[in-house]
């Protein structure tokens, strides 16, 4: 069983509980419209505040939140650097880098289907 031998347990405490269900919480920490966007820009740099407002400029106010939320869940990094004008720097904390292949799962899931449905379309 891809869960373990204790499947049926775990089942038993989601029926109970959905949120104990592992995948439904990580889902909530990932999840929604701009968290997974903001995670795939911060999948290989250390990115400043400023850079990811550039990237994502509708959504300023947003942004703050979804990263104030990573920060709280301990997935993400906030760091300050005192220079002329303080800079805001966002990482991945060690617990979000587990996510990163998690993330990476759901792009080469989401590249496969769209071959997929490409080669469905008749020509």
């Amino acid at each position: 069983m891809p869960f373990g031998n204790d499947f049926r347990r775990c089942m038993r405490k989601i029926q109970e509980n959905p949120r104990s269900c592992p995948v439904t919480r990580t889902g909530g920490y990932i999840g929604g419209k701009w968290k997974p966007i903001i995670l795939v820009l911060l999948m290989d740099v250390i990115i400043r505040f400023g850079e990811l407002s550039l990237f994502l400029p509708t959504i300023r106010t947003k942004l703050t939140q979804k990263l104030r939320e990573l920060v709280e869940d301990v997935l993400m990094i906030r760091s300050s650097c005192s220079e002329k004008q303080t800079r805001v720097l966002f990482d991945f904390s060690d617990n979000g880098k587990t996510l990163i292949s998690v993330i990476q799962a759901m792009y080469n899931r989401e590249q496969y289907f769209k071959e997929v449905a490409w080669r469905a379309i008749p020509n």
